[in-house]
C-alpha cells in the first residue's frame, strides 16, 4: 500500500497508470509554460522600471500602513484584477508588485481537488476524513480543530493557502443534499464546530472561508430559490454560527446562491455590509460562490470583494461602471484594502509553501482519520445488549448489503475527496477478526434495485452465521451537491428494506449499519432488528472504525445532531424542496424544536446515542450572578459511570422559558459537555450561560431582549431524555 501511494495511485489502480499519465501530460506541459511566462513578465517590469517589492523595513511596519503603500502603487486595472479569479480555484497574482494569489481548495472533510478538476483526478489525492456531520456527532469541537489542522497541512503541501470551508449551513430539512457538509440542526452546536474549524485552519497559517452566507437550505434550483422568512428566525437560527466564525477571526466569507426575501445574497447590502461588516466588525474578504456575480455593480456595491471563478463581471468589465460612477472608487479601494489585508495577515507575502508532499496521508493523518471515525459513529439501538460482539465466542459472521463491500465516504460534488484507499466494512471486519471467525459476504440488493438471487444468498449466509451485519444506506446518487434526497423520501429504497426484513426473519442477531448524510426513516423495520448504528460518511478509515465498535475494541461515544423522524409525515416541511420559493412558515421550529412544538416523538431524537455502559445524573447545582448583560449562570451536574467498562458521556443543557412575551421553542440547547469516565467514576459536567443564552431577538428594536421571569434549566442525555431540572428567576 505504501509503495503504490508514493506514485499517487490507490491500490488496484496501477493498471490504469498509463491512462493517468496521459491525462496528466497537459499539466506537465502547461506548468513550465506558465512559469516561463511569469518570469518573462517579471523581467519586463524590471527592464521598464515598474518592478517593485517591499523592503525589509517595510515588512516591519503595521499591516494597515503596508496596505496603503501597496495600494498607492497599484494602477486602476491592477486593482480591478485583484477582484476576480483566474480559473477554477485561483485569484489574481500581481507579478509587478509581488502580490501573491489566493490559491483555493475545497475542504469540508479533506482537501478536495485543488486544480485541474478533470485532468488531475488520478494524482490529486488526500486523506478522506469523516464528513462534517460525523465530526459534529462527536459533540467535541476539539475534533473539528484537529480535522481542520490535517486539512490545512495537506492543503499547504499542495501549494494551497485558502480552504473553502467550513460549511455552516443550517439544514431546514434532513433531506437537504449537502447536509453532510454541515454540523447539524442546532445553531449553538454548529457555531461551536464552525468556530473550532476556523481556528484549526488559520492556526496553520491558511485562510478559512466560511460558507454559504446565508440560508443555503436546498440544492434544487438553488440559484433562483427565494427564501422567505422573518428577521427573528434569520437572527436566531441561521445567523449565529456565522457570527461565531467571524468572532473566531475567519478571514473570508462566501455568499450563498439563493435569494432571501427577493434579494440575491450576492447583492444584499443588508447581509454583506450592514450585518457582516457594520454590526459584526468583519474585516476579511467576501467572495462570491462560483458564478454568483451576475451584476457587477450591484455585487460590488453590496460588498462582494472577489468574483469567482473568473473575470466576467469584474476586472475590465467593471471599469466602465467605475468611470460612469455606478461603482465608486471608494468601493474598489476598500475591496482591495480588504484583499491585501487578508493576504498580509495570513502571511502570504512572506509565506512559501513547504510542499511537504510526504505529509499527505501520512501515518498520523491516517490514525486521526480512524480515531475521528470511531468517535463519530452513533449507536442508535442495542436490544438485549447484543453489542459488542464477543470475539471469543464468534465463529461466523455474515456481512451483507450494498454498502458492505464499498466504503461510503461522501458526496462527489465540490466536497469530494479522492483518498489513496478506503476501508470498507467487509474489509475492516475481516482484518480485525484476522481469521478468528469466518466472515462471509453477499450483496443482497442494490441501492435501488432488487437482486433476487443475491437476496437469497444473503438470507442463506445470515441464517447459518452467528450474527449478521447489514450495511445499507445511500450513495452520491441519492444526496449531495446539486441533488436533495432522491425522491424526497426519508425511507430507504424498498430493495434495501426488503433485505433487512428478510435477513431479520432468519437471524435474530441482526445488526443494521446505515451510511448516509441526512436522516433515514427506519420505521417499521427498526423493530425487527437487534442493533442499529448510524455511520454517516466516516471517511477512508470507516471500515476499521466500525469493526472496532462492533467487536468491542472501542465503545461508541457519538450522539445524533439531527432528529431522525419515523416518517416524512412528521416533518414540518413536507413539500421540501420547493423549486422556486418557499415561506419558511415553520420559523425557528425545525428539528427538535418542531417535535417539541407539535408534541410528536421522532424515532431517534436529537442528542440520542447509546454506548456499552450506563450513566447516572445527580446533584444539579445552579448559581447566578450579575444582572442584565453581566448576568452569568453556572450550572454543574454529577455524572457517574455505573457500568463495568469505561465510557464517554455527552451531557446536554437546555433552557426552557416559562414566562415569555413572544413564542419561543419549548427548549433550546445552550451547552454541552463530554466526559470520559472510568467504570465506577464520578465527574462533574460544568456549563456557563450568559445573558444572550436567555435572550430573544426583537426585530422592532433590533436588540436582543433578556427573557425576564422564570426559566427552567434542563440537563440530560438527549433532547428527550432529560435527567435533571431546576428553576431560575431571571
Amino acid at each position: 500500500m505504501t509503495e503504490t501511494r508514493r506514485f499517487g495511485f490507490a491500490p488496484g489502480a496501477v493498471a490504469r497508470s498509463g491512462i493517468a499519465l496521459l491525462e496528466c501530460l497537459p499539466i506537465l506541459l502547461v506548468r513550465p509554460v506558465l512559469r516561463l511566462s511569469q518570469l518573462l513578465v517579471v523581467a519586463y517590469h524590471r527592464v521598464t522600471g515598474g518592478y517593485w517589492r517591499e523592503s525589509s523595513a517595510d515588512k516591519g511596519r503595521p499591516i494597515e500602513e503596508r496596505v496603503e503603500t501597496i495600494l498607492g502603487r497599484m494602477s486602476q486595472l491592477e486593482k480591478l484584477h485583484q477582484m476576480h479569479g483566474i480559473g477554477q480555484m485561483r485569484a489574481t497574482k500581481n507579478h509587478r508588485l509581488g502580490i501573491p494569489a489566493f490559491a483555493a481548495c475545497d475542504g469540508p472533510h479533506g482537501v478536495g481537488e485543488a486544480v485541474w478538476r478533470y485532468l488531475y483526478r488520478h494524482l490529486d489525492k488526500s486523506t478522506a476524513l469523516p464528513c462534517s456531520l460525523n465530526i459534529a456527532s462527536t459533540w467535541d469541537p476539539e475534533q473539528a480543530f484537529r480535522q481542520a489542522s490535517v486539512i490545512a497541512r495537506e492543503a499547504e503541501a499542495k501549494a494551497r493557502n485558502w480552504v473553502l470551508a467550513p460549511c455552516i449551513d443550517m439544514p431546514r430539512d434532513p433531506r437537504a443534499g449537502r447536509i453532510q457538509e454541515a454540523y447539524g440542526e442546532d445553531p449553538i452546536l454548529t457555531a461551536a464546530f464552525g468556530r473550532a474549524f476556523v481556528r484549526g485552519i488559520q492556526a496553520e497559517g491558511l485562510i478559512a472561508c466560511v460558507k454559504h452566507f446565508c440560508c443555503h437550505t436546498q440544492e434544487l434550483n438553488t440559484r433562483k430559490f427565494d427564501v422567505r422568512l422573518d428577521e427573528r428566525t434569520l437572527r436566531e437560527l441561521y445567523l449565529p454560527a456565522f457570527k461565531a466564525c467571524v468572532d473566531a477571526g475567519a478571514m473570508s466569507v462566501m455568499t450563498a446562491h439563493n435569494r432571501i426575501n427577493g434579494v440575491n445574497c450576492a447583492t444584499s447590502s443588508d447581509l454583506l455590509t450592514k450585518i457582516l461588516r457594520d454590526e459584526w466588525g468583519f474585516e476579511g474578504v467576501v467572495v462570491s460562490d462560483w458564478k454568483d456575480v451576475t451584476d457587477g455593480p450591484s455585487c460590488a456595491n453590496a460588498g462582494v470583494d472577489i468574483e469567482m471563478p473568473k473575470e466576467v463581471h469584474y476586472g475590465r468589465a467593471l471599469s466602465p461602471h467605475v468611470e460612469a460612477g455606478r461603482v465608486s472608487q471608494k468601493v474598489v479601494d476598500e475591496a482591495n484594502r480588504r484583499i491585501l489585508g487578508v493576504k498580509l495577515r495570513a502571511g502570504l507575502f512572506e509565506r512559501r509553501s513547504k510542499h511537504r508532499s510526504g505529509i499527505v496521508n501520512c501515518k498520523s493523518h491516517r490514525q486521526l482519520a480512524q480515531e475521528l471515525a470511531r468517535a463519530s459513529i452513533v449507536l442508535l439501538q442495542n436490544k438485549d445488549n447484543l453489542l459488542p460482539l464477543s470475539i471469543a465466542t464468534l465463529s461466523s459472521l455474515a456481512v451483507v448489503g450494498p454498502n458492505a463491500k464499498r466504503a461510503m465516504i461522501g458526496d462527489e460534488g465540490s466536497s469530494q475527496v479522492r483518498p489513496y484507499y478506503r476501508i470498507s466494512p467487509l474489509r475492516g471486519l475481516r482484518d480485525r477478526l484476522d481469521r478468528r471467525a469466518d466472515v462471509t459476504y453477499a450483496r443482497g440488493s442494490g441501492h435501488k434495485t432488487r437482486h433476487p438471487k443475491s437476496l437469497q444468498q444473503a438470507i442463506t449466509k445470515a441464517r447459518s452465521a452467528d450474527a449478521a451485519v447489514i450495511c445499507v444506506g445511500l450513495d452520491p446518487r441519492f444526496e449531495g451537491e446539486t441533488i436533495d434526497r432522491l425522491g424526497n423520501d426519508l425511507a430507504l429504497p424498498p430493495a434495501q428494506v426488503e433485505l433487512i426484513e428478510e435477513v431479520a426473519k432468519v437471524q435474530p442477531k441482526t445488526i443494521v449499519v446505515n451510511f448516509s448524510g441526512g436522516a433515514i426513516a427506519m420505521s417499521p423495520w427498526s423493530e425487527s432488528v437487534a442493533s442499529i448504528l448510524h455511520a454517516g460518511y466516516p471517511g477512508e478509515q470507516g471500515g476499521y472504525a466500525l469493526a472496532d465498535l462492533l467487536l468491542g475494541r472501542a465503545a461508541p461515544s457519538a450522539k445524533l445532531v439531527l432528529s431522525f423522524p419515523s416518517t416524512n409525515d412528521q416533518l414540518p416541511t413536507r413539500d421540501f424542496p420547493d423549486p422556486d420559493s418557499d415561506d419558511f412558515s415553520e420559523g425557528m421550529f425545525t428539528g427538535y424544536r418542531h417535535f417539541d412544538r407539535s408534541d410528536t416523538a421522532p424515532l431517534f431524537p436529537f442528542g440520542h446515542g447509546l454506548t456499552y455502559t450506563e450513566f447516572v445524573y445527580s446533584d444539579l447545582r445552579l448559581d447566578s450572578t450579575g444582572k442584565g448583560e453581566s448576568l452569568r449562570i453556572r450550572v454543574s451536574v454529577a455524572i457517574t459511570n455505573e457500568g463495568k467498562r469505561d465510557g464517554e458521556e455527552i451531557a446536554q443543557l437546555y433552557t426552557s422559558p416559562v414566562d415569555s412575551p413572544v413564542e419561543r421553542p419549548l427548549k433550546e440547547l445552550r451547552g454541552f459537555s463530554k466526559l470520559t469516565l472510568a467504570a465506577g467514576e464520578t465527574k462533574r459536567a460544568e456549563f456557563e450561560l450568559g445573558a444572550r443564552d436567555l435572550s430573544y431577538y426583537d426585530p422592532r428594536t433590533g436588540e436582543w431582549i433578556i427573557a425576564r421571569g422564570e426559566t427552567v434549566i434542563l440537563v440530560g442525555a438527549s433532547s428527550t431524555d432529560i435527567r435533571l431540572s431546576g428553576n431560575l428567576q431571571i
